[in-house]
């Protein structure tokens, strides 16, 4: 299953097996990443995958085994406006100490 935009929808193909699972995160992360899941079952960090994108990943270990939630990170950062903010931001970065 995936979430898109709220959205929870299933997909038509075989889950991943828990072994699959596993390989699939222990690939992605380094050492220092791969022993820090380990002592403390759970990691955030993110990568980026060439003429695909960036992505924050947070790995953690279940009762059915390790398991993962990839989230898109966005390459183009959304102005002020578009993200319909409050007018009072948009005076933050011109004031001293904000």
């Amino acid at each position: 299953m995936v979430r898109i935009d709220g959205d929870v929808r299933r997909l038509e193909i075989d889950a991943l097996t828990e072994n699959e699972v596993h390989n699939l995160v222990f690939d992605i992360m380094d050492d220092a990443q791969r022993s820090e899941f380990e002592a403390k079952l759970e990691i955030d960090f993110s990568i980026e995958l060439q003429s695909v994108g960036r992505f924050r990943v947070n790995a953690f270990q279940q009762s059915r085994g390790a398991s993962a939630v990839f989230r898109t990170i966005p390459t183009v950062i959304p102005s002020l406006e578009e993200l319909e903010t409050p007018r009072s931001l948009k005076r933050l970065p011109i004031m001293r100490r904000a």
